[in-house]
């Protein structure tokens, strides 16, 4: 029975670490956002390719129970930027873990 993860992982746009040799005066400020914004989608998205590697899905911790958060092993638990998250397997996955990982990736859509 496959179910239907969304995926909470955004590509990364263009990347901007050449932006400052092409525009020289643009503001340093706006070069650090954008690469902290492309350094945290990519590093989400590795961290998604080593979860479909090993058979298990990026869940974000604030999409779980403070319980189940620490029934998880320590293993499986990547901070990346402010934000926790863990590698879980599919089987593991409640209907309410996956509703929220749904609302969790529109918003996070939406954000972005």
């Amino acid at each position: 029975m496959e179910k239907n993860i969304p995926s909470v992982v955004q590509k990364p746009s263009d990347d901007p670490r050449t932006l400052l040799y092409f525009t020289p005066s643009i503001n340093p400020i706006v070069i650090a956002k954008k690469l902290q914004k492309y350094y945290h989608s990519r590093t989400l998205e590795i961290l998604d390719q080593v979860a479909r590697a090993t058979g298990r899905c990026v869940v974000p911790s604030c999409c779980l129970h403070w319980r189940k958060r620490l029934e998880l092993p320590l293993e499986f638990r990547f901070q990346v930027g402010k934000e926790v998250f863990f590698l879980m397997r599919v089987e593991e996955l409640t209907p309410g873990i996956i509703e929220k990982l749904q609302e969790y990736a529109e918003k996070n859509r939406e954000r972005h």
